[in-house]
């Protein structure tokens, strides 16, 4: 998938330029699930279709592999 694709490569460097740092990303829903689907496959169809739009989710990685989802209440 092209989009997953792209948007990969620009996740990857910014791991790799921020390593050990907090980085905070904004992106809509759609593309946002091709990121954790590239990493994880549960995050697929069903977990776009239950997002609240906007929704708050931290994402966490260690070593370059998902480590934790949460999402956090949007009020």
């Amino acid at each position: 998938m092209e989009a997953q694709n792209r948007v990969i490569l620009t996740i990857e460097e910014l791991q790799r330029i921020h390593k050990n740092e907090t980085i905070i990303i904004g992106t809509h829903g759609n593309i946002f699930t091709l990121i954790l689907n590239h990493y994880n496959k549960a995050y697929d169809l069903a977990f776009w279709e239950q997002l609240k739009m906007p929704d708050i989710i931290k994402v966490e990685f260690n070593d370059g592999h998902l480590s934790n989802v949460t999402i956090l209440a949007f009020k």
